[in-house]
Parts: structure tokens; sequence; C-alpha cells
């Protein structure tokens, strides 16, 4: 049953993404950006420059699977990389060309990622809460590699979420793998298997799983360790405002509870702390809290990645909230104890 309703949700959020016309429209954030990298493939065009290089390739590939080859044009490539959203004349049409391709892998990535989200929650309610909020609306068919990193950390988990052997550990690693391959920050989804591991006690499980992803994230990824150096570096040169503290918890909460949707995501996590044995909210609470603590700087495409991990705590939330008013309101019904008591002439008082 599970397996059907978890089709069926991927198919309507599919159709449902389809219809709204989100796979036309101009050109977006950081979408001219993305596709001008599926021309830089080899190794040794990576090392011409260290804004490709602090990118991992499994998005790339991913990209240029799903797209028709783009010209590569250095001079673009690096404009696009500090935010010139529209291609020249010279590569417009090629780039025109591979646009609703490359937008179709996020479509596809958002529909998977909540037919994941039934699958781990067995609610209904935790995919409404991830498909409606703002971000998912928002990214969900459009090319950054965002809506696949947020399936590849959602998916990662889904193996070791209920049963622990092996295998399952090991499937989950990979999936950890490639979410590190499409961005550093897929760290997340190799926490969140730990987490999940850590507390079912399976404490080897958790050591081999962290082993296996990052060798198969080095293996996969030529520059893997250049990559953290080459990304501070980057950050330095473009300039971009790096978020203190109390700013990463502002910018989080603002783009995760900051619409009407978000505010019922909230109120449901509130309530999932009253009711906290709960593995998987070991998962999202780890996946929040770390994503938070590292975000470097104020992009609201990046928040995506933990709104399925805060729809699943929402949804475990009001479950919980439920049950507690029906509890209360069968005590209400049955009222207090009524005591009669009466006298029978021995001396004792009965009561009934």
């Amino acid at each position: 049953m599970r397996k059907a309703l978890s089709l069926i949700v991927f198919a309507t959020v599919a159709a449902a993404i389809w219809a709204s016309g989100r796979l036309g429209g101009d050109w977006r954030i950081d979408e001219a950006h993305k596709i001008s990298e599926t021309a830089r493939l080899s190794p040794r065009a990576w090392q011409n420059s260290r804004a490709e290089r602090a990118n991992p390739p499994v998005g790339k590939w991913i990209f240029a699977l799903a797209a028709p080859a783009v010209p590569y044009d250095p001079a673009f490539t690096e404009r696009a990389a500090r935010g010139e959203r529209v291609p020249p004349p010279h590569l417009a049409p090629a780039y025109l060309r591979a646009l609703p391709r490359v937008r179709l892998v996020s479509l596809l990535a958002t529909a998977l990622t909540a037919a994941l989200v039934y699958v781990l929650s067995d609610s209904l309610l935790a995919v409404l809460l991830y498909y409606f909020s703002f971000l998912a609306q928002t990214f969900s068919a459009t090319a950054v590699f965002d809506p696949l990193l947020t399936l590849l950390v959602v998916a990662a988990a889904v193996p070791v979420a209920r049963k622990v052997t092996w295998p399952r550990t090991v499937a989950s690693a990979m999936l950890a793998a490639l979410a590190i391959d499409v961005r550093l920050s897929g760290a997340l989804a190799l926490a969140g298997v730990v987490a999940l591991l850590l507390v079912q006690r399976r404490f080897v499980e958790a050591g081999a799983a962290s082993a296996i992803a990052f060798a198969l994230a080095a293996a996969l990824n030529p520059f893997f360790f250049s990559q953290f150096g080459d990304l501070r570096i980057l950050l330095a040169e473009t300039g971009e405002h790096r978020l203190r503290p109390l700013e990463k918890l502002r910018f989080v909460s603002e783009y995760a509870f900051g619409d009407w949707v978000g505010i019922a995501i909230l109120i449901g996590v509130f309530f999932a702390v009253f009711k906290p044995r709960e593995p998987l909210l070991a998962w999202a609470a780890t996946i929040t809290l770390l994503f938070t603590a590292w975000l470097p700087v104020g992009y609201p495409r990046y928040v995506l990645v933990v709104i399925p991990a805060l729809a699943v705590a929402a949804a475990h939330g009001y479950r919980h909230g439920v049950v507690a008013a029906g509890r209360l309101a069968r005590r209400a019904n049955r009222g207090p104890t009524r005591s009669t008591t009466s006298y029978d002439g021995s001396g004792r008082n009965e009561s009934t």
C-alpha cells in the first residue's frame, strides 16, 4: 500500500508542476551558470577555474545527460559564476534548447522527493507541507542543483529509517556520497544517515557508512580534497557577506517559516518536541541544526534542503497532537468518578 501511494504522490506532484507552466518562463537565478557547467565535464577543464573546481561533478553529469551539449565559452562561464543570468547571443540558441530539459530534472527530483517524504513519514500531510512550501514551489522546475541535492538527502535516509541491514547501510552511504558530490553541503545526507544509525544503536554501521560515503565521494570527484580551500577563496573573492550565527538563524527561519505553510510547519515541529522518541526526529533535527550552523551566505535556494526534514517532523508533531487531543477528549467525556455514601446502621459507611 505504501508503494502504491508513493507512486500516486510522485505522479500527482509531477503532473501538478507540469501543469503549472514552471518549465517555461525567462531565465532564473543561476540557471545559465548551471547549464554552462555541463560543458566542463573533464578534469582538465576544471583545472582552469576555481569557480568550477568548487562545484562537484554529479549535478553536472546529470544535467549533461538531460540536455544537449552546449558550447564552451570560458569568458561567459566566469561571468555566469558571478551572477550573469542571460547567455550572450552566440550561446543563446544552444542554452535555450537545454533549458527546459534541465528544468525537467528539477521537476522529477521534486516529485521523487515528495514520494520519499511520504515513504519516510507515512503521512500525506508531510507531503503537502513539503510541496506547498515557498521554496519547493519556487525551485520545483528551476535548473539549479538544489532540488537534486534535496532529493539525495532524503533518499539517503530511506534505506535505514526503519530497518538496518548491511546492504541498506551501504545503499544509504552511496546515496550520501552522491549528495556530497552534488554540493559539499550534501554531507548533511551522511550526517542524517549516521544520526538514524546511532539512535538505533548501530554504531559499527554508522562508522562504516561514514567511511564508504567519503571514500566514494573522493573517488568520483578528482578535486574533492581541494574544494574546501577553493570554496573559502571563492567566497573571499566574490565579497559575499558571511552570515553571523544570529543572521543564520534568522535567515533560515525567514525562508522556512515565512508564509502560511511555513507557520503550519513551525506549529507541527513545536508539537513534535513533546513526543521526541522517534528516529526520524533525530534525522530531521540533525539536518536542520547542522545546516543552520553551516550556512555561509544568504542564498534562499540553499534552505530548500531542510524543508523535507521539517515537513516530516511537523507531520509527526501533528499526529502526536491529534492523539493527545483525542485522549483528553475521552477523559473529559468520562468525567470525574462519582461517589455516593450510605449508612447501613452497623456503624459502617458504604460507598458505591
